[in-house]
């Protein structure tokens, strides 16, 4: 294995002439003696604090051994979940990677956060003093991408809104929905979808709903399938409905090689262990729906094989 190694020695720059002076109590060397504690990305739920910050002033060591020391001044914008009011300010010392491509992409702090004054970010973070858990136990992301949801999110949370109500929220808002929005929404119902089949019912119709963005779609669909593998045949049934409706949407096509190489394959019982589904177990009482199917499958073009499911279908 060969090692490419850059030794970049500089100074660290100045602050952006609109950024505030360097606060008074931000150390002139900084050290950074402990590795950040890397951890799997939260969720808004498991997050204890949830904020959008600013950054005020950034100061840069140079860069040793693939990660910089870097001392930072957040201004909080808006508080989602937990403490911290608009207008505060916490200051800190993070140890920021500079290796790309990290396998924590949503960790706090890679190198793909530039974090030079006037970025905002959105941090989830775990229990524990803001200004502590702010050095490595969060999940940050840039913001602009991420603020629709979390007013959606924030306003479900705040007035508890739950169950076929929660959902039917997530479909209204589809089309900005993320990966926070979406994740939200599993982690209060999916448990609860287990025994309801009207909510498992609204969680597929996220699945179908044209408008939703691509993140909102794959989220939803990696959930559904998951419960239907380890729930009833009732849920097998109705994720199988799903997936071959989805093959018919042409705003679904990024999802349409995993619906027929994998997703339908596992959920028929054809490979995977499952018990085997058969097509009047899927179709029953909607010979249309069978024929729509099966002509859907005739037209596919992509790169999954379609042999075993049009041998199934007949």
């Amino acid at each position: 294995m060969k090692w490419l190694v850059v030794l970049v020695a500089c100074s660290s720059p100045a602050p952006s002439p609109t950024a505030p002076p360097r606060p008074p109590d931000a150390p002139a060397a900084l050290t950074c003696a402990t590795d950040p504690d890397w951890r799997p990305g939260l969720s808004y739920k498991q997050s204890s604090h949830v904020v959008h910050v600013r950054v005020s002033f950034a100061s840069f060591e140079p860069v040793m051994d693939q990660r910089r020391c870097v001392a930072l001044d957040l201004e909080i914008l808006s508080t989602y979940r937990g403490t911290g009011n608009p207008g505060d300010h916490v200051q800190l010392v993070v140890q920021q990677s500079m290796i790309e491509h990290t396998s924590w992409p949503a960790a706090w702090w890679i190198v793909e956060q530039s974090l030079r004054p006037g970025t905002e970010y959105v941090a989830m973070c775990e229990s524990g003093k803001l200004a502590d858990v702010l050095r490595g136990l969060c999940t940050v992301k840039v913001a602009a991408p991420h603020l629709a949801s979390l007013a959606m999110v924030r306003d479900a949370d705040v007035n508890h809104v739950t169950g076929i109500a929660l959902v039917s929220r997530l479909r209204a808002t589809c089309g900005i929905a993320d990966e926070i929005a979406t994740g939200y929404v599993w982690d209060q119902t999916g448990e609860q979808a287990v025994k309801d089949l009207p909510l498992y019912d609204a969680l597929l119709s996220v699945v179908l709903e044209p408008s939703c963005s691509q993140t909102a779609r794959a989220v939803m669909i990696n959930q559904v399938t998951g419960l239907a593998m380890s729930g009833t045949p009732a849920h097998l049934v109705r994720v199988a409905r799903t997936l071959f409706k989805l093959l018919a949407m042409p705003e679904a096509s990024g999802f349409h090689d995993n619906a027929i190489g994998t997703w339908l394959p596992n959920a028929l019982g054809l490979e995977g262990g499952l018990p085997k589904l058969e097509p009047t177990d899927v179709f029953s009482g909607d010979p249309k729906f069978r024929a729509e199917a099966t002509k859907t499958l005739a037209d596919y073009r992509g790169t999954a094989d379609t042999k075993r499911l049009r041998a199934w279908i007949k």
